[in-house]
């Protein structure tokens, strides 16, 4: 099954766009983000985060590659592929076995280098910019839609 979906929003508007990748999130296990430096990723990401409960300080795991984030019984990866070269250093790194884990949901910036691993089961979030002001959303979710 796929879904599909556009959106354009404002700064004021990014809460409003959260609570419309939150509902997605919750049909599937691996969320990615994709668009230019600056546009938004990360900040997407960290009202989802916040929106799941973390607290504390939420930061893009650029250097890392990911943190980890519990809530209650729930595991959140928050990835940063930017830095990593291939597919290969994801994997040897052992971090696709991160991947589709019960009672985990992986968020991942920067996601091309390992787009043959979230086939399924994962919305893909494209960013764009429309202008200064205002962003373009085009969300993509395969897999088990429907699933909790």
């Amino acid at each position: 099954m796929i879904k599909q979906e556009q959106f354009s929003y404002t700064a004021e508007q990014i809460p409003e766009m959260v609570e419309r990748l939150w509902q997605d999130l919750q049909m599937v296990s691996v969320m990615t983000f994709t668009g230019s430096l600056g546009a938004g990723k990360t900040t997407l990401i960290q009202g989802l985060l916040r929106h799941a409960g973390v607290t504390g300080a939420i930061q893009s795991p650029t250097f890392s590659y990911v943190h980890v984030y519990r809530v209650g019984e729930m595991r959140w990866y928050h990835f940063d592929l930017y830095r990593l070269p291939d597919m290969h250093a994801f994997i040897d790194a052992g971090f696709a076995e991160y991947l589709y884990r019960p009672g985990t949901k992986a968020l991942i910036e920067w996601p091309e280098i390992i787009e043959p691993l979230v086939v399924l089961d994962a919305c893909h979030v494209e960013i764009e910019y429309q202008g200064r002001e205002e962003r373009c959303l085009q969300v993509q979710c395969s897999g088990k839609l429907g699933k909790k």
